[in-house]
Order: structure tokens, then C-alpha cells, then sequence
């Protein structure tokens, strides 16, 4: 082995040029296929930052008959409260909200968009401050908003990461009473999908988020169908469970409650939501840099049959030509070629060239052809197809200018 390597390294010494070229030709491939692993590893591979992810679920809305909704719909706290009671394949259920507003500064208006969240959202999805406190039962109630959980990144963005923060209280556009600070979320918690509030112009289900603040439903309001649900499976369930579950109970609200007719949960992975939009960009990125990897490798081994072509492919073109000057050139003399077929004779060439290098990499490396044989099957091809491009296509043959004349005058006669 270390012979080979030895024997290697003078190789590529005693070419450096042609080192070079198979170095960087790997290095772009590799480079640009880690590049893009890295963000896989990132964005797809790397679970969200939630205990046992796999566990959660979504629970979207779809029409009973199947057919498209024109708009998201979402659920009514009548019935996500009752499934909190009734469903067994469940160990947590939780509703939550977009929302978006400014944070009134002494230095101007900061924009900020966060969520609403029942008091058992954080508990389900396993979040716990990084700072501070989380919500309390005192937290939730009708009336103006008391405590406010800020995300981290807008904690440090915001507040210089300001360890002295809780307690302090923060002034909200069109909030009569400034909410107290209470804790600071980890980092890297995005936002879970609000399909009602897609349509908003600030919206941004990639991004993380900026606050938390705790609500909970009104009783006036038990009917509206604008929740977002987000539930925990059992240890013991299976998604495929818990969608039959939940069906059942939807259909069985639908028959005490009109308002509710129309429409069964549909559960989805949240793991699988949260990584569609990356799954969908991340994954042709990888092939295509795994294509130029592919390239690259190809390249490396084909760059010293590629040199060897050109001598080939000078002999084959330049041949070609010849014999096409003496066999229809000269008696074409005395009549000018026109641009096109200067073009013509130029596209000629290059077709040689392609047809010389294809020629010679099936018969090197996918016939095994000896190098000699490679070579000369190289030249045949490339000389037959240059010689009858040019010959059939540029120098095919016209009437000269004498015989128009002697058709014409007996045309008159």
C-alpha cells in the first residue's frame, strides 16, 4: 500500500498541471454536496427542539365530502375541550394562535409576531424557560394580558440578552396594561402552522418566535372555528388510532351541533409539517450537488482520455477538411460562401469533437478497448460525421453560374 502511495505521489508530481485540474474538479463536487448535507442535517435530520417529537400531531380540518377548502378552517373550543375529556389515544391536547403586533420603544416601534397558547400547550410540547418561570394558572383569565414569555433570539436581538429582563414590564401597541416579563423561551422554538392566518402579510411559519402570551377561550365564543390544535399521542397509540378517534367524536358533534357538520380532523405529523417547505427545496439541492459530485468524479477520470482526444480529433477534423477542399471546394471556386455556411462549417467541427470524445470514453471505459483501437475508432467516428456535415451541408453541390445562364437563354429561346 504504501508503494501505491509512493508511486501515486510521483504521478501526480510529474504532472502538476493535470493535479491540479483533478483536485479542484473533486474539490467543487465535495464541497458543494457537504455544503448542502449541512443544511439537511440542520433543518431536516435535527429534531425540533420539543420532547418526543414523533409523539406530536397536528390536527387539521377536511371536508367531509373531500373536496379542497377554499379557506382554512380551524377548530372550535367546544370541540377540542370535549376531546380533551374524551379521547384515550391522546395524553395532552392543546389549542393555540397566531398573532403579530409592535413592541412601543423609547428608541421606536419594533414589529413582533408570537403566539397565543392554552395553559397546556408549553407542558405538551415539553418546553420549559431558559429563564425565568413559564405560565401558572394565575396567568390565564379574560381581561388584559399579565405575563409575556419572550424567544430567545428576540431576547438577545432585542434586549442584548439582558440576564436582569424578568420582571420588567414592556409596552405593546393597543395593550391598555403593559404585560410583565416573566421568562425567556430556549432557543431555536419556531412557529407551528396557522393555516387561518397564512394570508397575513407578516407571516412566517419558519421563523422563531419572538413571545408567548397564555389565553384561553371565551364563553361567548365556544362555537367560532378559528383554534389551531396540537396534540400528544399515548404511548400506547398510534396516529392511525387517534385519527379514527377523534373522527368519531367529530361526527358525533356534528349531530348535536350543525355548525359543526362538514368537517373530520385529519392528524399529520408536526415533524413532517414543519420540514415540508425544507423536505422540498433540501432534497433536489442534494441531488443536483450530488450530480456535480458525480460529474466531478467522472471528469477526474476521464481528464487525461480528454487530453489524448485532442490529437485525435485535430487528425479526424483536419482530415475531414481535406479531403472535402479537394473533392467539392474546388469546384465551388469562384463562389462566394455565404455566413450562414461559414457557421455551418464551424458547428461541423465541434460535432466532430463531441463525437471524438463520446467515441473514445465508451470504447476506453465502458468497452475496455486497447488505448490504440480506442483512439482510431475515436477518428473514424469523428472524421465521418465532420466529413459528412461539411460535405452534405456546406459544400453541397450547386449549379454553377455558366449552366443558370444556358438554362435561362433556353428557357427564352
Amino acid at each position: 500500500m504504501l508503494r501505491d502511495m509512493r508511486f501515486a505521489i510521483r504521478m501526480l508530481l510529474k504532472q502538476p498541471g493535470f493535479s491540479l485540474i483533478a483536485v479542484l474538479t473533486l474539490a467543487l463536487g465535495i464541497g458543494a454536496t457537504s455544503a448542502v448535507f449541512s443544511l439537511i442535517q440542520g433543518v431536516l435530520l435535527t429534531p425540533p427542539p420539543y420532547k418526543k417529537p414523533h409523539q406530536l400531531v397536528l390536527v387539521l380540518t377536511a371536508r367531509t365530502d373531500g373536496q379542497k377548502q377554499d379557506d382554512p378552517r380551524g377548530w372550535a373550543a367546544q370541540q377540542w375541550m370535549e376531546w380533551q375529556k374524551e379521547a384515550k389515544s391522546f395524553s395532552e391536547i392543546a389549542a393555540y394562535g397566531w398573532t403579530f403586533n409592535f413592541l412601543i420603544r423609547d428608541e421606536g416601534s419594533q414589529s413582533m409576531q408570537g403566539m397565543e397558547v392554552t395553559k397546556d400547550y408549553l407542558p405538551l410540547m415539553g418546553l420549559r424557560p431558559a429563564l425565568g418561570r413559564g405560565f401558572e394558572d394565575s396567568d390565564f383569565g379574560q381581561g388584559p394580558v399579565k405575563a409575556i414569555l419572550l424567544g430567545y433570539e428576540f431576547w438577545q436581538r432585542t434586549f442584548n440578552a439582558d440576564p436582569k429582563i424578568i420582571g420588567k414590564t414592556v409596552r405593546i401597541s393597543r395593550w391598555d396594561v403593559p404585560p410583565t416579563i416573566i421568562g425567556v423561551m430556549p432557543a431555536g422554538v419556531r412557529f407551528l402552522p396557522s393555516p387561518g392566518a397564512a394570508k397575513e402579510p407578516n407571516y412566517n411559519v419558519n421563523a422563531t418566535v419572538d413571545f408567548w402570551v397564555p389565553t384561553e377561550p371565551n364563553a361567548k365564543y365556544l362555537k367560532e372555528p378559528y383554534w389551531n390544535v396540537v396534540a400528544r399521542l399515548d404511548d400506547r397509540a398510534t396516529q392511525p388510532q387517534g385519527q379514527g378517534e377523534l373522527s368519531v367524536l367529530a361526527a358525533r358533534e356534528a349531530q348535536s351541533e350543525k355548525q359543526f357538520e362538514g368537517f373530520l380532523p385529519q392528524l399529520e405529523s408536526l415533524t413532517d409539517e414543519m420540514n415540508q417547505d425544507g423536505r422540498r427545496i433540501l432534497l433536489p439541492l442534494l441531488g443536483a450537488a450530488a450530480l456535480v459530485l458525480l460529474i466531478g468524479c467522472g471528469n477526474a477520470a476521464a481528464i487525461s482520455l480528454i487530453a489524448a482526444n485532442t490529437l485525435s480529433w485535430i487528425v479526424a477534423v483536419s482530415g475531414s477538411y481535406i479531403m472535402n477542399s479537394s473533392i467539392t471546394f474546388a469546384a465551388e471556386s469562384g463562389r462566394e460562401l455565404r455566413w450562414r455556411a461559414y457557421f455551418t462549417f464551424v458547428a461541423s467541427g465541434i460535432a466532430g469533437w463531441l463525437t471524438n470524445t463520446a467515441a473514445l470514453l465508451v470504447a476506453a471505459e465502458v468497452l475496455l478497448l486497447p488505448v490504440w483501437l480506442s483512439k482510431g475508432l475515436a477518428i473514424l467516428a469523428s472524421f465521418v460525421v465532420n466529413f459528412s456535415l461539411s460535405h452534405f451541408v456546406v459544400f453541397r453541390a450547386r449549379p454553377r453560374p455558366q449552366e443558370d445562364v444556358r438554362s435561362d437563354a433556353g428557357k427564352v429561346r
